[in-house]
């Protein structure tokens, strides 16, 4: 064991990541000044353009891109403001391609020289487009089927394809058929190893890799309370054992005088609402605040 080298690979990783964002921050500030200083004219116009929020004239958006080799932007915002044309960007990088339609990745493709789909097939998908009219989305499906067979082809291994132009698939999947290079990123960084394990094993064949380790004690670093049954509530989607349970641990907190902050997480609309009246309207809900400095709750998670 002694004659294995050391290696820090977190720090090394870390240390390139930097000098990659400093080279990449000084070549992005570098055109930005160039551009405020050699096209004084067109910085104004293109600023009215964003003000008003109006789509970029095609033959002007070249001085953007120039100006801003990088840009980050909503899916939404990339229809609405970037004109319709092919090819215009060489790269267009999509995140959690699971949750994009095709139909809403769609535009931005059009766009694209190349494009690298980021996303994982085992998370949730797009809600809203698995809520769409089903009947809506087949007369769709039924419209492309037609003119593609007519003015295409009627090839059955690209009408096969054909049927992932469905708002209900995810650009994900649709890239699954047409893609030249798909590597699975193994490297786990957020979580310890007895946070993904179980993931790692059930979704992944155990391919992750978890990074993080654990410098404590598991039993200092998470802890499970079973409460006893209670009747059902008769609200949707609250718990009011576990509010309760809640309010008197962080009372508990607060009279032992315990040096630290708290954060209550919950998936449900209906149970953030609940914690909130329970909490903050407690004789102890100032010194919730104070003390613990426990703000309202306001994340939250529509249930899937």
């Amino acid at each position: 064991m002694e004659s294995i080298p050391t290696t820090d690979f977190v720090g090394t990783k870390s240390r390139l990541e930097q000098l990659n964002t400093a080279k990449m921050t000084h070549e992005i500030d570098r055109r930005f000044i160039d551009f405020v200083n050699n096209k004084k004219g067109t910085v104004k116009e293109i600023g009215g353009v964003i003000k008003g929020k109006q789509k970029f004239p095609e033959d002007e958006f070249h001085h953007l891109s120039d100006a801003f080799p990088v840009i980050i932007a909503g899916i939404r915002e990339y229809a609405e403001y970037v004109p319709l044309k092919q090819q215009l960007f060489d790269l267009v990088i999509i995140d959690e391609a699971s949750q994009v339609s095709v139909a809403q990745a769609l535009p931005a493709v059009l766009r694209a020289k190349k494009v690298i789909v980021f996303g994982d097939a085992k998370q949730f998908s797009n809600v809203k487009s698995a809520q769409a009219s089903n009947m809506i989305n087949a007369g769709h499906l039924s419209d492309i089927d037609a003119y593609f067979r007519a003015n295409v082809s009627a090839a059955t291994t690209k009408i096969e394809r054909l049927k992932h132009f469905d708002v209900k698939k995810s650009i994900l999947e649709f890239f699954d058929l047409i893609t030249n290079y798909q590597p699975m990123l193994r490297k786990h960084f957020r979580g310890y190893q007895e946070l993904i394990s179980f993931s790692s094993k059930t979704f992944y064949d155990g391919q992750l890799q978890a990074i993080k380790i654990r410098s404590k004690p598991i039993e200092e670093v998470i802890r499970f309370e079973v409460l006893p049954s209670a009747p059902v509530s008769p609200t949707k989607n609250t718990n009011r054992a576990e509010a309760d349970y809640i309010r008197g641990e962080l009372r508990r907190m607060v009279d032992d005088g315990e040096d630290m902050t708290v954060g209550v997480i919950t998936p449900f609309r209906e149970q953030v609402k609940l914690l909130n009246d329970i909490l903050f309207r407690d004789a102890y809900g100032e010194r919730f605040d104070s003390e613990l400095k426990l703000m309202e709750i306001l994340w939250e998670q529509e249930p899937v």
